[in-house]
């Protein structure tokens, strides 16, 4: 955002040079990148008064011209032809310096001395507008003083100082909004332009009608007409101030628009009346597969998600954007149709990114504009317009406002803005800087509750909470205001928590078993909790919704992580990746219900280990490489929970909808499930297109967390021997071995020391139905030697409990 200084000081008085007003506006936030010099010009430039033609004796292309510059008349050698006598001219002295660099001094012309430079536009270094008969010699006001130095006269050699705002203070992208801020600074006040305009003609209403189909992406749309004017090159002054701000001068009707845009920070745009078809302006998305050229030549294809302004039948613009080649403004436009509207920020932004078309106007919309603004932005233009190209202003305005804006209440607490800058401010003085930066005090300072209610203006949606209104207070007052104080805290041992660690052990297991860790996306596509085969009811089905997703295949936040994994499994099985051995440690997302008054609460998100294998594991001095099964995945996570002290668990059939029937268990600890594992069902592994067998894992970190022991434990070698037994029960096939075990465990006291299954045998001798389980006992007394005689009554029994209870018995041979 560039400002030049005088015309800043047209709407605030600044007491300060432009360096000055930089520094301070940098210590208030509103940082200033460089102070520049728009057309420096010295005071060797001054105004002459054209007062005799003749043509050069020896030279017919070149006419010799004297000039009256307020004190003596001079002549001067020229090669232009567009001047004649009267006209006021820039006129170089000799001793002035062209921008380029030239030195211009007298100089012997064909015999004739030439004592300075009759001065063209590009010489003087600006890009103006103008007629083709106007090319040469630059023509000033006819009642420019003769002699009156051009810095005093034109808007040139104007210091400008370039903002670098941050993203939230669109308000600065104006130059009231500016003033506003020097205001504050200075304790001076805003001088707003008065605007006056003479309605004349029909009444709009019954030219054009306007119809809002989108009030969500536009919140206000405005509209005049005018007519009757005369299309033109704007005032040499406008055209200046414009190139100061870096706009490009084009005509009068867009200079203006441009011109106020850079003022008020409100961007409008003109319509060509007669090429609306069907007198009617619809505010609409687009329709698939409308297209439209844009004033830069271009045939944009629209999409659905796209805002336009259209007419009865076709787009003529792209709101906020740009505006239609089949409605530009041309010489032969009679009457305009001026459109000043406030639209959606955030679609406006992704349209012009979408279509590549950054603009200054853009700019503006995508930081949000004032819609207050809209009614005074659009009247000082169609005065302006008034007054530099003629016309009729129609009767009446069309304004479409379904939300007027209502000032947010925020109470801002004495107590509160000393404990965050570390110091008193004095409660009028927090009035004053809020008034001044534009917003109302709506309840005045209550001394006995410590607080005032302000209101925030329309044109600061930046202000969101009290800490905001303390940041004002803070920048107004200084930065450098702000006491020096030293940090404090609790100070503690650099290393990382009992949770860290355990995280750490985890992953440090899993890669020492052949894993490689894998980071995805927190994001999914909910079609993958339909290619889980999870039924509508399943908790995890219970998503977190992103309303702003940056594709559609990242919609919600994920509720597990396998989906992620096993699209990483495909991906690398279509690369000829066939062994994959793979674990990622995140979090999943759960909604949470709301409070009790509707607040919206955060997520619950717990950690959640998953684990993917397929493929053969590698080949070792041991032998070949071997397929991966379910009990290589089940002795991964053994070893994982014996690492992590864990001992106390168990594995307890289950139905997962994503894994195979017969080869799915939970994994219990302290009496809870916290996962599961097996082996990926069928149908599953057909969705995610994977051509072997998959087996995976997905547990509960949390509750691991509270019952993992990193620290080791000593424990005494045995002093006495130990007494060893096999025993094998065959029992119905549907009788599961971890029901065997615990009995044996329970029954078998504080003497069973261990306890081992070696053998499951299904063959000729063991009756059909039935399997045989063997294991094998380990028994010891911690104080003395155990005798054979004590074992054998466990052992006897243990049989008559187990015939008793599962109807097991005692495999012979």
């Amino acid at each position: 955002m560039k400002v030049p200084y005088n015309w800043l000081r047209e709407y605030v008085e600044i007491p300060f040079t432009p360096e000055e007003l930089a520094d301070r506006l940098t210590m208030a936030g509103i940082e200033v990148g460089t102070v520049s010099t728009f057309a420096p010009l010295g005071d060797m430039f001054i105004a002459a008064r054209i007062e005799k033609l003749s043509a050069h004796p020896q030279a017919g292309g070149l006419q010799l011209v004297d000039v009256f510059t307020g004190s003596l008349t001079m002549q001067i050698v020229c090669g232009a032809w567009n001047i004649k006598v009267g006209n006021m001219v820039p006129l170089a002295l000799p001793g002035a310096v062209l921008p380029g660099g030239q030195e211009i001094r007298e100089a012997d012309v064909k015999g004739i001395l030439s004592t300075g430079m009759l001065c063209s536009a590009p010489e003087l270094g600006l890009e103006l507008a103008r007629d083709e008969e106007e090319e040469g010699i630059l023509i000033l006001e006819n009642d420019s003083p003769p002699g009156e130095k051009l810095v005093d006269l034109l808007f040139v050699n104007e210091p400008v100082l370039e903002l670098e705002l941050t993203p939230n203070r669109g308000d600065c992208l104006s130059m009231l909004g500016v003033a506003r801020e020097v205001a504050a600074l200075t304790g001076g006040r805003v001088n707003i332009p008065a605007v006056s305009i003479k309605e004349k003609g029909r009444p709009i209403n019954d030219m054009v009608a306007l119809e809002l189909r989108e009030p969500e992406l536009c919140h206000r749309y405005m509209a005049r007409m005018m007519e009757g004017f005369s299309i033109a090159p704007s005032p040499l002054n406008l055209q200046l101030r414009l190139l100061a701000a870096g706009i490009r001068a084009i005509y009068n009707l867009v200079d203006v628009t441009n011109y106020v845009m850079w003022e008020t920070g409100f961007p409008m745009h003109a319509f060509d009346y007669d090429r609306i078809e069907g007198k009617k302006i619809v505010v609409r998305r687009a329709n698939k597969g409308e297209t439209l050229i844009t004033l830069d030549g271009v045939n944009r294809i629209l999409e659905p998600e796209m805002l336009v302004i259209a007419d009865a039948y076709k787009p003529v613009g792209m709101a906020g954007v740009m505006g239609g080649e089949n409605t530009e403004i041309t010489g032969k436009t009679e009457r305009l149709f001026l459109e000043a509207a406030c639209f959606n920020p955030f679609n406006n932004r992704r349209t012009s990114r979408k279509l590549n078309l950054p603009s200054e106007a853009s700019l503006r919309y995508e930081k949000g504009v004032d819609p207050e603004m809209a009614e005074f932005a659009q009247d000082r233009a169609v005065s302006l317009m008034q007054q530099t190209a003629g016309g009729v202003i129609c009767r009446g305005l069309l304004d479409v406002y379904p939300r007027p804006y209502s000032r947010p209440r925020l109470i801002l607490r004495f107590a509160r803005v000393e404990a965050m800058l570390g110091y008193a401010v004095a409660v009028n003085e927090m009035e004053q800087i809020l008034v001044s930066l534009g917003m109302d005090i709506l309840e005045k300072a209550d001394v006995a509750r410590g607080e005032m209610v302000v209101g925030v203006p329309s044109f600061r949606p930046d202000i969101k909470g009290e800490i905001d209104l303390i940041e004002e207070i803070a920048r107004i007052k200084g930065y450098d205001k702000i006491p020096s104080t030293l940090p404090k805290g609790v100070i503690t041992s650099g290393r990382l928590s009992p949770q860290r660690r355990i995280l750490a052990q985890i992953k440090e297991i899993l890669t020492a078993c052949g894993l490689y860790e894998v980071i995805t996306f927190s994001f999914m596509h909910p079609r993958n909790l339909e290619d889980l085969g999870l039924p509508p009811d399943d908790w995890r089905r219970a998503t977190v919704k992103l309303q702003n997703p940056l594709t559609e295949d990242q919609g919600i936040l994920r509720t597990t992580l396998l989906p992620n994994l096993l699209r990483l499994m495909q991906y690398n099985f279509n690369r000829q990746v066939e062994d994959q051995f793979v674990f990622e440690l995140g979090k999943a997302y759960y909604p949470v219900a709301t409070g009790q008054e509707g607040e919206q609460k955060l997520p619950w998100e717990p950690l959640t280990l998953s684990i993917a294998l397929s493929g053969k594991t590698g080949q070792s001095w041991q032998g070949g490489a071997q397929d991966i099964d379910f009990y290589t995945l089940k002795g991964l996570l053994e070893t994982l929970l014996q690492s992590l002290g864990i001992g106390d668990y168990r594995w307890e059939k289950a139905a997962v909808p994503f894994l195979h029937p017969h080869q799915a268990v939970n994994l219990v600890l302290d009496g809870k499930a916290i996962g599961c594992m097996g082996t990926l069902h069928n149908p599953v592994q057909d969705k995610f297109s994977l051509r072997q067998k998959v087996f995976v894992a997905e547990l509960n970190v949390e509750s691991m967390l509270s019952l993992a022991d990193l620290v080791p434990h000593y424990k005494q070698l045995p002093r006495y021997p130990a007494v060893w037994r096999d025993i094998a029960f065959i029992v119905p096939v549907k009788t599961s071995a971890e029901s065997l075990m615990q009995e044996i465990e329970t029954m078998g006291g504080p003497l069973l020391e261990n306890i081992n299954l070696f053998d499951v045998y299904k063959g000729n001798q063991v009756p059909a139905g039935h399997v045989s389980l063997a294991f094998a006992l380990t028994f010891r007394h911690p104080e003395r030697t155990l005798k054979d005689e004590e074992v054998d009554i466990l052992m006897q029994t243990l049989e008559l409990t187990m015939a008793k209870k599962y109807g097991a018995e005692l495999r012979k041979v």
